[in-house]
């Protein structure tokens, strides 16, 4: 009587995003599809640019999932947004009710607070449960300027009472939000790859780049924001030895700041946001990972942040800050190394490092990548799912 249930009754997930990037979303879905706790999925999003959607979520199977992306008409008014937020607001809320109302809703999962609003109307709409999926501390973020910081605050801390069950990311965060809202409804699921995405070198990097094979090579990977380290990385490898190479892969605002640095050091290269699948291919050929996240932001010091898991899944070893989160990761692993993020320490790491040390956390990087796999994860997740049913 449950199993047929089950097979008329929809999970929706809702990002204020396009699916374009979107790797925990796709990850989840595809476990909940394969569960069948679900006769349907429905994946709601916001079109923001002509990008397509990847990370696999063409190849979901279509007879169970459907992928709206949203084009709001008041989106578009660039200079009016905020005085129209209000309005932007109860377009999304309408058009996303519009596409749900003929479903049977059991579950909404709202993946970051900017859902969190939208996510309790349908739950109140459809009388449905639900998953509050917080991809990071979400109202301590870095970067947030103090409206937005109190705006935060304030939908979180009323929007809470709504939520029947808390997904994060990183032990910290749910110790954070455990101990703000006492909360004993959360769970941690990290955002571990899928092993079955682990690729082994098919393409050399070094090759790619134009250099030796006997340089060594360190990959910034993601996107080119404040507080990820970039000045600090650029500054370093201005100052060691000319077998010492670092390639940034990705896109964002610092983008030009790279070009600037590429254009005046020949150690310094770059490439543009790879598929994933070319990245893959790409990644194991590199000799360590950076993943040097500044403690600015609570968000930022209790974050894993994907490259980090990427990295070791595909046996490479790391390079990161010591952050509470990201040092037990690789303490534990012994698959890698951690220094503050400044150039001076960045650079004199870089100077010291000898190839021996470098296949030694390889070789334990390699044996990490089978336990930090979204396989091993997914029977959390699906676990928090039956709960809600």
């Amino acid at each position: 009587m449950k199993a047929e249930q089950n097979k008329r009754e929809t999970f929706v997930q809702i990002t204020h995003n396009s699916f374009a990037n979107q790797s925990r979303i796709f990850r989840e879905t595809q476990s909940a599809a394969k569960s069948s706790l679900f006769g349907s999925i429905v994946l709601l999003g916001l079109r923001k640019d002509d990008r397509q959607v990847n990370n696999g979520f063409d190849t979901l199977p279509k007879s169970i999932v459907s992928l709206f992306e949203i084009n709001l008409v008041l989106r578009r008014a660039k200079y009016l947004r905020m005085i129209l937020r209000p309005f932007y607001y109860m377009e999304w809320v309408f058009r996303s009710w519009y596409l749900l109302k003929s479903k049977s809703v059991r579950v909404i999962a709202g993946h970051g607070i900017t859902t969190l609003p939208i996510a309790i109307f349908l739950k109140l709409a459809t009388g449905s449960k639900l998953l509050y999926d917080a991809h990071e501390l979400e109202t301590e973020q870095a970067g947030l300027n103090r409206y937005s910081k109190i705006i935060y605050k304030i939908v979180e801390f009323f929007g809470i009472r709504f939520v029947d069950h808390t997904l994060v990311v990183a032990p910290g965060i749910a110790s954070w939000y455990e101990k703000r809202y006492r909360l004993c409804n959360i769970q941690v699921v990290r955002n571990f790859p899928l092993k079955s995405a682990q690729a082994s070198i098919s393409q050399s990097l070094k090759e790619r780049l134009g250099i030796s094979q006997s340089s060594t090579l360190s990959v910034y990977i993601g996107k080119f924001t404040p507080f990820r380290s970039i000045q600090e990385i650029l500054d370093a490898y201005t100052k060691t030895r000319p077998d010492n190479h670092v390639v940034f892969i990705g896109h964002g605002p610092l983008e030009s700041l790279i070009h600037t640095y590429q254009a005046a050091h020949p150690t310094i290269h770059f490439l543009e946001s790879l598929e994933q699948s070319t990245l893959l291919s790409l990644l194991p050929s590199a000799d360590f990972s950076l993943c040097l996240i500044q403690d600015v932001s609570l968000s930022y010091r209790y974050s894993l942040p994907n490259k980090l898991f990427e990295s070791l899944a595909a046996g490479v070893p790391v390079l990161g800050s010591n952050l509470p989160e990201i040092e037990t990761i690789i303490k534990t692993s012994n698959a890698g190394w951690l220094v503050e993020p400044t150039a001076t320490a960045i650079s004199e790491f870089v100077s010291r490092i000898t190839k021996p040390e470098i296949e030694e956390k390889r070789q334990n990087a390699a044996a990490t990548a089978s336990e930090l796999c979204w396989e091993n994860e997914e029977t959390c997740y699906l676990d928090q799912l039956k709960l809600l049913i």
